[in-house]
């Protein structure tokens, strides 16, 4: 993933000016039909941005541009057009953790900064507010996290997990009312909620941890995943177990198509449904509604060779089925998701250009949309 950022910093070396946004387009049925919609672009093409609802609008936050380095906007559409909004983050980052609060206002913890050739972690939180239109600082955490995960607790906290530490925030996000210890360092990890503890799975390593939120005490459990992994996703089942989906062998670089469910009370892991990619999946985005989710784009990565994918997945939370859903209408790979007035919306992205014979990233603006059925 890295790599591809770093290359689009030689976007303006090697075409010799910024490019061209693309025409904007208003909501189509995709070519060759199927119930995915092309929305309209967004003002800027981002990569690892973060998006949201914020106040019954999609805020598209962040995220690296064809320049190479992040941005600090907040693109929000309001179901015509996308717009820049007068807040700003203090600090431009891509790849961080958003979390809403119980009183409605967004979290922003972590991420990178600098640029994507050398990309700088991040300890900062900001918190906006697009009711009152400000943007304030938040806590700090204990350490720059690169590519951290968060999630707001049933009692309102905010547990945010990266790197060697898991932080927890007070309701408001402008304290840090515990630290705890990771058992082993992580990034590109993948993190769940069940109940009072998070389980935080992979991330360089192929070792589970559960961490108890009340009483701070974290442990590994015996059972391992079944390889070093990356950029890969999990989510909690019905019955309390957590399904990984995908990921990228952290030895090899290579995407895996495996999925696996794993019982964290009996510390075990059993096999799961294989992902309709016959090359693997990484970098998708993941969203639930109730006992559903959706798996979707990223991209399959075989001996150094990335395909950026289009692919979508339904995933059954009770049963843990995968059901086959209409490819996208175009890749979404580092992109942004969330679930939107009964719709799922993908938002950027990477994709390439041919420039001078070379096969140059750019941040693409394109946004993608279906409707949930019921």
């Amino acid at each position: 993933m890295l790599s591809r950022l770093t290359a689009l910093l030689l976007v303006m070396v090697v075409s010799g000016c910024a490019f061209a946004p693309e025409e904007r387009k208003t909501s189509i049925p995709p070519p060759g039909g199927g119930d995915w919609l092309i929305q309209p672009s967004l003002g800027t093409g981002v990569v690892l941005s973060r998006a949201s609802v914020v106040d019954d609008k999609l805020c598209v936050v962040g995220g690296f541009t064809s320049l190479g380095g992040p941005s600090a906007r907040v693109q929000v559409f309001d179901g015509e057009t996308w717009s820049v909004s007068d807040l700003k983050l203090k600090t431009a980052r891509a790849g961080h953790a958003q979390a809403l609060l119980d009183d409605g206002r967004l979290l922003v913890a972590g991420g990178q900064s600098g640029s994507a050739v050398r990309p700088r972690g991040l300890d900062s939180v900001e918190i906006l507010d697009l009711r009152l239109g400000r943007v304030i600082s938040g806590a700090t955490l204990p350490e720059p996290m690169l590519t951290p995960t968060a999630h707001r607790l049933i009692d309102g906290r905010v547990a945010v997990i990266g790197h060697e530490t898991m932080a927890i925030l007070d309701p408001t996000g402008e304290r840090v009312t515990r630290v705890i210890s990771l058992r082993e360092r992580r990034r590109d990890h993948a993190s769940v909620v069940l109940g009072d503890e998070v389980v935080v799975l992979g991330g360089y390593v192929d070792s589970v941890e559960v961490i108890n939120t009340t009483t701070g005490i974290s442990r590994l459990l015996s059972v391992r995943l079944p390889m070093r992994l990356d950029d890969h996703r999990a989510v909690a089942m019905a019955d309390g177990r957590v399904w990984v989906l995908g990921g990228q062998s952290t030895k090899t670089g290579d995407t895996t198509p495996e999925t696996w469910f794993i019982d964290t009370q009996l510390s075990r892991i059993t096999e799961g449904p294989v992902l309709n990619v016959e090359d693997g999946i990484a970098d998708a985005c993941l969203l639930r509604a109730g006992e559903r989710a959706w798996l979707l784009g990223g991209e399959s990565q075989v001996s150094g060779r990335d395909t950026e994918l289009a692919a979508a997945h339904g995933l059954d939370l009770v049963r843990g089925v995968i059901h086959p859903m209409p490819d996208m209408p175009t890749v979404h790979d580092d992109a942004s998701a969330a679930l939107w007035l009964d719709q799922v919306w993908v938002a950027g992205g990477v994709d390439y250009l041919e420039i001078m014979g070379r096969r140059v990233p750019r941040a693409h603006d394109r946004v993608s949309s279906t409707t949930i059925v019921e």
